[in-house]
């Protein structure tokens, strides 16, 4: 027992960036399977450039490990196939998220399909609203956790 009360316990995952304990638990039973650690080494202030170096790196690394053992392949190849196939693509970010799906709209332009994105959450849901068979909408979430990043009418969007 560490003789501390459960609230105290769930603000300590909380600062871990979880939800609470049992999700904590499942995080660091996750990263224990996948063998990268679930807190990384935090940079100090005397370290030296080598050092810190060195900490962002294996930091960096073990985000793409992560990330990599995560994959789903088919889904990835479904998206693929929905976004050559689409007549129309909307990108909807809200915050700093906007700013990936404004780059995305960009970089999309160069496949001569008709592409835009909206940050705010009446246009996403008006644009949900009046998109067809064929249209394709893209949410972008830095956490997955956005409240209704295209309002409930993502969901009709095909």
């Amino acid at each position: 027992m560490a003789d501390v009360s459960e609230p105290t316990v769930n603000r300590f995952c909380r600062r871990l960036d979880t939800k609470g304990f049992p999700d904590f638990k499942l995080h660091l039973a996750q990263s224990l399977a996948n063998g990268t650690p679930y807190v990384n080494r935090n940079v100090e202030e005397d370290d030296s450039v080598d050092a810190y170096t060195n900490k962002i790196f294996e930091s960096v690394m073990a985000s793409l490990d992560t990330v990599k053992a995560s994959l789903d392949v088919a889904a990835i190849n479904r998206a693929v196939d929905l976004l050559t196939q689409a007549k129309k693509i909307s990108f909807f970010g809200l915050g700093a998220s906007a700013a990936v799906a404004h780059d995305a709209m960009n970089k999309f332009f160069r496949f001569n399909i008709p592409v835009v994105y909206f940050d705010d959450i009446v246009m996403q849901r008006m644009s949900c609203m009046n998109s067809s068979e064929g249209d394709v909408v893209v949410l972008i979430s830095h956490t997955g956790r956005t409240k209704k990043p295209g309002g409930n009418g993502a969901t009709g969007a095909r």
